[in-house]
Order: structure tokens, then sequence, then C-alpha cells
């Protein structure tokens, strides 16, 4: 996938597997504002239109959505992602914990967001990896794809759970 952010805020979720013949696609040239597949020549717009080459249609898009500040949501159609939550009981823990299962990819940055009720912000909230540690993690980063569970601390009777990739601007 690639994103692209344009003037004034416009974002551009692309598949990075070119219309031609499935290549992957480099990131934007920023000196040219041109995407290009160097399999076979085909050049793109920074919102995936075919400029040039053998590929006979755009990038295929992703359809997005900004809140103007800083919460870029993607739908990725076929994905299948769940999560699961469980409570944990521990004898030696005084604050009840929640376990959340997912299946994360290799080289992926992981946040636990909470929120209290649908009209609150979601908040990033620690974590730990075992039952027994500390939550006191925010960031996880899967070396390999993997089922994983992460733990958090019950802060409140009721509320939102979620995980967020974490991206950063390159």
């Amino acid at each position: 996938m690639i994103i692209n952010r344009g003037p004034n805020n416009a974002f551009y979720a692309l598949n990075s597997r070119c219309s031609h013949q499935s290549c992957i696609v480099e990131a934007l040239d920023s000196s040219t504002n041109l995407i290009n597949c160097f399999c076979h020549g085909s050049i793109f717009a920074i919102d995936g239109r075919r400029i040039a080459g053998p590929a006979s249609s755009a990038l295929s898009k992703y359809a997005l959505t900004f809140d103007g500040s800083n919460l870029l949501e993607i739908k990725i159609p076929g994905l299948g992602y769940t999560i699961t939550a469980s409570s944990v009981q521990s004898a030696d823990q005084a604050i009840p914990r929640i376990r959340l299962d997912f299946r994360s990819l290799r080289n992926v940055d992981y946040e636990v967001l909470f929120r209290e009720s649908l009209d609150k912000e979601a908040t990033v909230i620690p974590f730990s990896l075992t039952p027994a540690d500390t939550a006191d993690q925010t960031v996880f980063s899967a070396p390999t794809s993997a089922s994983v569970s992460l733990f958090v601390d019950r802060t409140s009777p009721s509320g939102f759970y979620s995980i967020a990739v974490r991206l950063t601007e390159a």
C-alpha cells in the first residue's frame, strides 16, 4: 500500500501493485510528484492516475477518511482483521485486566487505543505482553506474523478498546 499526501491535506491510499503486471511500484518521488513502476516503465500520478507506460489503468484506490487533524482511516476490503477481548482475573493483580488477541503482521507497529464512550476521543493506553507484567509499553512491533496477546489494565467499567497500526510519515 502507498499513502500519499497532496496539497490541502488530500490523501490517497493506493494499491502498490502496478495495474500492468502486478509489479510493486516505487513510493512517490517527491522531486517529480510521480510514482514509477521500474518493471516496465509505467508512470502514475500522486492520486494513482495512469500517466504513461504499458499499464492500461490507474492504480487501485482504497476508500479513506481524514478527520482534518490526526486520524486517517483507510478501509481495506477483504482484510479479515479481528480482535478478541476477554477478561483476565489474577490473584496477584489488584486491577482486572483485558486480554486483546489479534493477528499481527511482521514489522508493523501497533498501539492499543481506549475510548470510554463513542463521543470521547480515543487515547493510546499502556499494555503488557503477559498477564503479570506491568502495563508500561505503548508500541508493539511484531518480528514475525503471528497471533499476539496484549494485556491492558481496566480503568473503567465500560468502554471500547481497539488496536491501531502506528504509521510514521517518511
